[in-house]
């Protein structure tokens, strides 16, 4: 009797459906069960659950974030990596980076009471948006976490304390919107995917803003939990996520973009493609060595405002 597999995962439901319903029609024998919560308390759980996993794979998090957590998870490399850039391939083959994140503006218009719409960081980062923008907390948000240390990286700790005064926080990624489209806040700092489910679903008074002075890039994550009790089935699920048919299925079901090379991603959804924008590539191991750092400074001029 086949065991069931136990997916660990931040992303939406839509997005899981779209990987289960095709991985459970290629493999009608193994059922993928699925715990959903934000990256930061999936990855705070795998560590409480060390001495008795409970999860076989993640699907969470980002190379910025889980270098904290690698004795967590089992080194394997599938064969899908090598569709991946080197870099995309994690620490000892902890983590395969399967998807690339666009981090944009989402901005309701009406909201904005007349104000010039901000088309940069530079713009954004200014006195006038004090409390007029929402976004996750890096404390718990990965997603969050690479804006801070993207503002850090390009625009330099100046920048990053602006951030942290102008800007109100959730504590998950995927509630950040809500407020922009509900006009309590006019601007949300967000990954693409998830401002264009706004566009996709006709909000109203809702446009996307890609800065001009650069685009954010992040990565999204797969991997293995280490002493699993279902290792095989936990290798051929993180294949398939990994997959060309895994990830076209994921970015026509929710523009999650993939990081694979083959890909025509415009072709399949609505989005810009990036040939035509400013991409800012988020520097992870940079990331990671500042985490500290980052989160005490945030902390400090956050709470402090």
């Amino acid at each position: 009797m086949a065991k069931d597999v136990v997916l660990y995962s931040s992303v939406s439901t839509q997005a899981i459906d779209a990987v289960v319903s095709g991985f459970e029609t290629e493999y009608p024998n193994i059922k993928v069960s699925v715990v959903r919560a934000g990256s930061g308390s999936l990855l705070q759980r795998l560590k409480a659950e060390a001495g008795n996993p409970q999860a076989d794979i993640i699907w969470a998090g980002t190379p910025g974030v889980l270098p904290l957590y690698k004795d967590l998870l089992e080194p394997y490399l599938s064969p899908e990596a090598a569709a991946y850039d080197r870099k995309l391939i994690g620490l000892e083959n902890r983590w395969l980076a399967i998807e690339s994140h666009l981090h944009v503006f989402l901005v309701n218009t009406r909201a904005l009471k007349g104000a010039k719409m901000p088309q940069s960081w530079k713009d954004l980062l200014t006195p006038a948006w004090e409390g007029k923008i929402i976004m996750g907390n890096p404390e718990q948000s990965s997603s969050a976490y690479e804006q801070l240390a993207g503002v850090n990286h390009f625009f330099g700790k100046t920048a990053a304390d602006s951030l942290a005064r102008n800007a109100s926080t959730v504590a998950t990624s995927s509630a950040v919107n809500t407020g922009v489209a509900r006009g309590e806040f006019a601007i949300s700092i967000t990954p693409e995917y998830l401002a264009m489910d706004y566009v996709r679903n006709g909000a109203k008074n809702i446009d996307v803003v890609y800065p001009k002075d650069g685009v954010f890039v992040s990565y999204f994550t797969t991997a293995i939990v280490k002493g699993g009790k279902n290792a095989d089935g936990a290798r051929l699920l993180y294949d398939y996520l990994a997959s060309k048919k895994g990830r076209e299925r994921v970015l026509a079901a929710t523009y999650r973009r993939p990081s694979r090379g083959d890909i025509d991603v415009a072709a399949i959804a609505p989005v810009p493609s990036s040939k035509n924008l400013t991409l800012l590539p988020i520097e992870e191991q940079l990331s990671t060595n500042n985490h500290a750092a980052y989160i005490e400074r945030w902390k400090k001029v956050h709470q402090g405002k």
